[in-house]
């Protein structure tokens, strides 16, 4: 009887199902061979793709330095061309010539003017700084001319006086400097004196008063 179930039992030993530590040891290679490829693949992101280029986000522009523009205007001043005047401007005092203005009361007032050529009466009086007691004539050929005056470009303060052709004031502006007013007399005249601010109405001279030429004018 007892060989009998021993025999049974030797059977029954042989068919226990496999270890299950055997199983666990199987199982778990698979999960080790998924893993690593992902830790890879997790590296290798990383590695690649993990900030933004540095292209796609160029440096601020620079602001310009103070001293680069100060350098700037500098060079800029250096090179403007200094701005023209009436070659008339070089003659001393003393060479000019005179104009005599008669009052009504029979007092004659000097005033030395330049006479410039007509091919500088655009300039005139324009890119002066200082007048002094000097003035500057222009003259025309028609007794019934009407040019216009102003005063662009120039720095000084001025009066005109307009003459017609017999010699006598018929009209008295004063002018300011730097002024794009069109300064058109009401009445014809051939000869526009030019004088310092106010000298006209520091001489006591009016319009209807004479004047008279000290020098022979050329013509040109």
């Amino acid at each position: 009887m007892e060989s009998g179930r021993a025999r049974r039992c030797e059977s029954r030993r042989w068919r226990l199902p496999p270890l299950r530590t055997y199983d666990h040891t199987v199982n778990t290679r698979p999960c080790t061979l998924v893993l690593a490829p992902l830790a890879a693949l997790a590296l290798l992101a990383a590695a690649c793709g993990g900030g933004s280029p540095s292209s796609a986000t160029p440096p601020p522009a620079q602001a310009p330095r103070a001293d680069v523009e100060a350098s700037a205007t500098a060079t800029a001043s250096a090179s403007a061309p200094a701005e023209p005047t009436a070659t008339t401007g070089a003659l001393p005092l003393e060479r000019l010539g005179v104009i005599e203005f008669l009052r009504a009361d029979g007092v004659a007032v000097p005033l030395r003017v330049e006479v410039p050529p007509r091919a500088e009466y655009g300039i005139g009086l324009s890119g002066r700084y200082a007048l002094g007691e000097r003035g500057m004539l222009f003259h025309y050929d028609d007794p019934h001319t009407r040019v216009a005056f102003w005063m662009k470009n120039t720095r000084v303060d001025l009066a005109i006086a307009f003459v017609d052709g017999s010699f006598r004031v018929v009209e008295i502006r004063e002018m300011q400097a730097e002024s794009l007013e069109i300064i058109t007399p009401q009445q014809d005249y051939q000869y526009a004196v030019e004088a310092p601010a106010r000298w006209y109405e520091r001489n006591g001279i009016r319009a209807g008063d004479q004047v008279r030429l000290r020098f022979s004018l050329r013509s040109d």
